[in-house]
């Protein structure tokens, strides 16, 4: 990882439910989240794909009939308190049911994933010794409440000091 050796801080985020996705093409981006998260482990990376009002993919829902009209679009969208964590719109050939548990699934699993790396990689970036923590980490007090963590704002202000 250049990014990671040159100390370079990478922020990202994936999409899911776009047409033509499945449970492999859900995995294979749990799995890059795992593969190129460090020292900034936000709980949930993978975020519901919306088809906005004036774009194709909105054109093509409307078209296949997932979505009615514009209202219906709102009604599922809009009114929701945090609309990134949903996914409003099932575009992919999966019922809904299946796609909205493998979407909150890979979410519990990377926020499981960084509730284990996120202290080694803070120890490490603060200076301290990670050997020392394994060997406590038995008996460590887990960060189980990462897991519960839901973003309730709409906001992309960045409050945590990094800018």
């Amino acid at each position: 990882m250049l990014t990671r050796e040159a100390g370079i801080f990478l922020e990202f985020g994936l999409m899911f439910g776009q047409p033509g996705e499945d449970e492999v093409s859900l995995r294979d981006s749990v799995q890059l989240v795992k593969d190129i998260s460090y020292d900034e482990f936000r709980t949930q990376k993978i975020f519901g794909c919306v088809p906005f009002p004036g774009t194709a993919l909105y054109d093509w829902c409307k078209q296949t009939g997932r979505i009615k009209n514009d209202q219906d679009f709102y009604d599922r969208y809009i009114s929701q308190d945090w609309s990134l964590d949903q996914l409003p719109v099932n575009m992919t050939d999966l019922p809904g049911e299946q796609v909205a548990r493998m979407f909150q699934q890979a979410n519990q699993e990377l926020a499981e994933f960084y509730a284990r790396e996120m202290p080694r990689s803070w120890i490490q970036l603060f200076g301290g010794d990670v050997a020392e923590f394994e060997n406590y980490e038995q008996g460590r007090m887990t960060l189980q409440h990462l897991d519960q963590f839901t973003e309730s704002s709409g906001s992309t202000f960045d409050t945590s000091g990094r800018t």
